[in-house]
């Protein structure tokens, strides 16, 4: 709606400014560029989430637990499974956000993140075409990584890891690229911490906030 808005009032001054020209000066088309912002979406993830899609096995209590990584999660001690992952996709294009996505000549996306589970997090999205192939990554040199919340002596979180505007800005045949996009996969991952050096217990309540944004610059022919 914004950038309607300013094309409005860049035509209506326009206009004005070429009352007293003749008609055969004026330029049939002008060429305007306007950027415009939109939060793509949040995303809270639990812990619980992480471990649903993961078979832990308990350790049972003749176990030397000093002998064998051990991931203490809700009061019971499992054996540590080193990584947690969590994946999900959505079906989205371009054209969800902008009508006209030939005019679209830049695209940088905003990342947010707070970390509130005591373990490092990866994240990476792949973005696909109507056929589900992936065709290219918003990280292409590897996933973005959150660092762990920090804890007390005892192992309890006792402040959360932030991290606030990474901007990824898009190459052009990244962007000419991006007019195929129909779906966008999402991978993350927990990455333990070794129980032999970090006596740290989760709860099903830790959660990961991410919030992803874009930026697009467009080029509008008006006529």
């Amino acid at each position: 709606m914004y950038v309607w808005i300013a094309v409005w009032l860049f035509s209506a001054l326009f206009v004005v400014s070429c009352i007293d020209k003749d008609a055969g000066d004026i330029d049939p088309s002008i060429v305007y560029d306007a950027e415009f912002s939109l939060p793509v979406g949040d995303s809270l993830l639990q812990a619980q989430q992480f471990v649903d899609t993961t078979v832990l096995i308990p350790v049972p209590d003749t176990v030397d637990r000093d002998t064998v990584p051990w991931f203490l999660y809700d009061g019971v001690f499992y054996y540590s499974p080193d990584t947690l992952y969590y994946r999900s996709e959505a079906q989205v294009s371009l054209s969800d956000f902008y009508t006209d996505t030939s005019e679209i000549v830049s695209l940088t996306f905003r990342v947010n993140a707070v970390n509130r589970v005591p373990a490092r997090m990866a994240l990476q999205l792949y973005f696909a075409d109507a056929g589900r192939v992936v065709f290219d990554s918003l990280f292409p040199e590897g996933p973005l990584w959150l660092e762990a919340a920090a804890t007390d002596a005892s192992g309890e979180v006792t402040k959360p890891a932030e991290l606030w505007k990474k901007d990824i800005v898009l190459t052009p045949l990244q962007v000419a690229a991006m007019q195929q996009m129909e779906y966008v996969f999402e991978e993350y991952r927990l990455v333990l911490p070794d129980s032999r050096t970090d006596s740290i217990p989760f709860y099903p309540e830790q959660e990961v906030w991410l919030q992803l944004g874009v930026r697009a610059g467009v080029k509008i022919v008006l006529q």
